[in-house]
């Protein structure tokens, strides 16, 4: 078992926020001291308050300004998002500082950058603050905060990825930062966009046509078969990324569009989500009306007292979930029965519920009180990454564990994406993206950007977020072992694995590894793979040095000894691979013009030249 160096210095990926008081020398000298010293206080109350609430950290607040991160120790999948929200609102706090503090003709604006990338985070003090936060992606973001103007929030697109869909944006412009290689592409952050889900923002982006799911859409299609008279639930199941919500909106059109009515609704982790919101959003599509109609619109009480008569009151407090007396649980569930099957009156209805891992308890009880209790033919159609066990039961129809893609179904997405692509440049991404829609498209959007962009760039900051929250969740003994595959290889011989780990095939520990999906028996006999090259590459880049550099020499001792062993020639570009990465110039350089001898003999010549190239470098 490999196991990892005890040390203070953690490598992460963590998305950095600066924000800064625009013209603070001016407003300062309009001032008293005092009066500034006030205004300062102010705005260090605005930093302490928002940043926590949308789950980021203060590193440190130097005068005027603050320093935050997002991704550590609280971790979340969509810190790119978060850091913009919170910069949204702190924006708007401090604009309304100026009528409060500042004296005439004084504009109270801020000005925030914002980057993501990998940095060494150690322990601060009372000089470097809570954390000293090390690397490329904190001084991109201090210059970016530094480039923006007066009320502008800059952010870097790797940031965001199709989360900036989530937002109004400017223009995609390329800016020099200095010190990198090449520009960096940004955007302007103008506000907050309408969209409500992550799929949404997909879709206003571009997504890759929908391809395969014929089984999954016929399971489906049985689960609604069977509502002829009572509720049933049905749960599609998958990782992050993999399409539930994609495979639930093609059926749900699908069956819309034979006259079934469809009400949707979703669970969020974010933004302090209301009891039972996904039920709220039902309710809402039922009745018609926008998340921001009035408990006092008297169309809305009209349609009320005439489809639920008895339960007009408390839907009407449900669906102001901001009252100051919201509605309890006891008294929503019988309301909610009443709306549900008055909409399920003469044909079946299907109640879509998108992220069920996030509901909340309150929504949890909702859903089994309302399937054991309503009399009327409705599905219950969750999107959920993990089963609940809870569901369970004699109205649970099916489970639909969804799959990554095949091979001719991610070259189908791929292709639609980029029908005028290279067969190289789509068997490149279908290998790398391991089937997974989501990877699949992010992508082929930086293909799109830029057509030499290479694939294993720093642009997948985004995913390399998700990649990250998913790790961070594994038991510590399966976390290791995933760090010894990673500095192997994407794909890798099994016997190379159990030398560094001591796990033979077939141990309960690799196969929990296939079960969290990170890895899986290759393709070839007797090799091990991960699903996704993104996955691979975002776990590598967080291991520490050292304990990486020792990895890699364990990599060429067992390579060197099995050649010995087994009398094989010794694999001279894989030993040039690794002689590299633990730091061994010298045996680097000797393997890898032997691996480019050995590609220019076999007349591959663009592959001897890579192998060169990487030799003198």
């Amino acid at each position: 078992m490999v196991l990892s160096p005890a040390k203070a210095d953690v490598r992460q990926y963590l998305t950095i926020v600066f924000s800064d008081l625009s013209d603070s020398t001016r407003i300062a000298a309009a001032m008293e001291p005092e009066s500034y010293a006030e205004l300062l206080g102010h705005l260090r109350d605005l930093f302490q308050t928002i940043v926590p609430r949308h789950g980021g950290e203060i590193i440190r607040m130097d005068g005027d300004g603050v320093l935050c991160i997002f991704g550590h120790p609280a971790r979340f999948e969509d810190v790119g998002r978060r850091a913009v929200e919170a910069a949204c609102d702190l924006h708007g706090a401090a604009m309304a500082l100026e009528q409060a503090f500042a004296p005439p003709a004084t504009v109270i604006r801020l000005h925030t950058g914002i980057h993501s990338g990998i940095v060494l985070l150690r322990e601060g003090d009372l000089v470097r603050g809570r954390f000293e936060v090390l690397g490329d992606a904190t001084n991109v973001a201090a210059k970016l905060c530094d480039i923006a103007g007066a009320d502008a929030i800059l952010v870097s697109e790797e940031t965001l990825g199709a989360d900036c869909n989530f937002f109004r944006t400017g223009v995609r412009r390329q800016i020099d930062v200095g010190g990198r290689n090449g520009s960096l592409p940004v955007f302007d952050i103008y506000g907050r966009e309408g969209t409500a889900t992550r799929f949404a923002a997909r879709v206003r982006r571009g997504v890759a046509p929908f391809s395969g799911r014929v089984a999954e859409c016929a399971q489906l299609e049985e689960c609604l078969a069977q509502c002829t008279t009572e509720p049933k639930i049905a749960a599609i199941i998958g990782q992050a990324g993999i399409g539930k919500t994609r495979l639930a909106s093609e059926f749900l059109d699908m069956v819309q569009a034979r006259g079934i009515q469809v009400a949707r609704g979703y669970c969020e982790s974010y933004l302090g989500a209301h009891p039972m919101q996904p039920f709220v959003h039902i309710a809402r599509a039922i009745l018609g009306t926008r998340e921001t109609a009035s408990n006092e619109d008297p169309s809305l009480s009209a349609r009320l007292e005439k489809l639920c008569p008895d339960h007009a009151a408390a839907l009407t407090r449900l669906l102001t979930p901001d009252a100051l007396e919201p509605l309890r649980l006891d008294d929503a569930i019988p309301a909610v029965q009443a709306l549900l099957e008055q909409a399920a009156t003469t044909k079946p209805a299907i109640l879509f519920i998108d992220d069920w891992q996030w509901a909340d308890d309150a929504s949890r009880k909702m859903l089994h009180a309302l399937a054991e209790t309503i009399n009327a033919p409705l599905l219950f159609l969750l999107s959920s990454r993990q089963f609940d066990a809870e569901l369970a039961g004699p109205n649970l129809a099916a489970i639909v564990d969804l799959p990554l893609l095949g091979a001719s179904e991610s070259v189908s997405a791929i292709q639609g994406l980029l029908n005028t692509a290279e067969p190289f440049i789509v068997e490149q991404i279908c290998d790398y993206a391991g089937g997974s829609p989501l990877f699949i498209e992010e992508l082929c959007h930086a293909w799109l950007v830029d057509e030499k962009a290479i694939i294993h760039s720093d642009r997948s900051n985004w995913l390399d977020m998700l990649v990250k929250a998913r790790f961070e969740r594994l038991p510590r003994a399966q976390a290791e072992l995933v760090r010894a595959a990673a500095v192997i290889g994407h794909i890798f011989p099994q016997w190379l694995f159990e030398a560094l780990t001591g796990l033979a095939a077939g141990h309960p520990l690799l196969r929990a590894l296939g079960a969290a999906d990170f890895i899986y028996a290759g393709d070839v006999s007797d090799t091990l793979r991960f699903k996704h090259g993104i996955t691979r590459d975002a776990v590598y880049r967080i291991i520490p040095m050292a304990e990486r550099r020792a990895l890699h020499r364990r990599v060429v001792d067992a390579l060197h000894a099995h050649a010995l062993e087994t009398g094989s020639e010794e694999p001279v570009e894989a030993l040039a691979h690794h002689y590299a990465a633990c730091g061994n110039a010298e045996r680097a350089l000797h393997y890898g013009l032997l691996a480019g001898g050995k590609a220019l003999a076999a007349s591959a010549l663009d592959r001897a030249q890579s192998l060169y190239r990487a030799a003198l470098d």
